[in-house]
């Protein structure tokens, strides 16, 4: 009987719980003895007696370590926009929203999303990656971002106030060559090109 009830429980869950439920009723109701019978424990037979038939989902009820959902649209949203893959969005993510997330976490889900690497049709309609980095020629291509430097909880709170306080610029401006990832950086008070001035190298 113990063999019957095991070899039901690889094949249907359910159907090895419907026994144990006949054996107990022939039984009287009696853990123990169809415990003994079907060589299991009696937890087993409670849980069959007391349970659903269908297994239970084994999804826990709270990942703390998940990554919210909002977060995992923006990176899914920028790896799209970008054609960034998961090393460069973590340093992107870092410096343009001031999110610190893993490498890991970041390729997980992009792989979860199902995101493809961009790529660009060439004239015979063979796909070939955005940029041909070794015959891309230096300061030929460039990539701007823009961050709202108080938009996010980045910095310690007295370093928000102090820019408060001295009415600090409030919008952080990088220029990055494609070739050389050379960056420039510069600061204006509103986030429009008119406004803000011109770049400083930063090797």
């Amino acid at each position: 009987m113990s063999i019957l009830y095991h070899e039901l429980r690889e094949i249907e869950a359910s159907k090895a719980r419907e026994l144990v439920r006949k054996v107990l009723a022939k039984n009287n109701g009696n853990v123990s003895e169809t415990a003994r019978i079907l060589g299991i424990s009696r937890n087993t037979v409670r849980r069959a007696r007391d349970g659903n038939l269908e297994d239970l989902s084994r999804r826990p009820h709270h990942s703390p370590n998940k990554t919210e959902h909002s977060l995992e649209e923006l990176i899914v949203k920028e790896s799209k926009r970008t054609g960034f893959r998961y090393r460069r969005l973590t340093s992107y993510m870092q410096k343009k929203y001031g999110i610190a997330i893993s490498e890991n976490t970041i390729k997980a889900i992009l792989r979860r999303n199902n995101v493809k690497k961009k790529t660009r049709k060439s004239y015979n309609g063979k796909h070939r990656p955005l940029y041909d980095y070794e015959a891309l020629m230096p300061f030929s291509e460039f990539q701007l971002d823009t961050k709202h430097l108080l938009d996010k909880n980045a910095l310690p709170k007295e370093v928000y106030e102090h820019m408060k306080d001295y009415n600090l610029p409030l919008y952080e401006w990088n220029l990055i060559d494609i070739g050389t990832r050379t960056r420039f950086t510069a600061y204006s008070y509103e986030l429009g090109s008119v406004f803000g001035p011109i770049p400083s190298a930063s090797f």
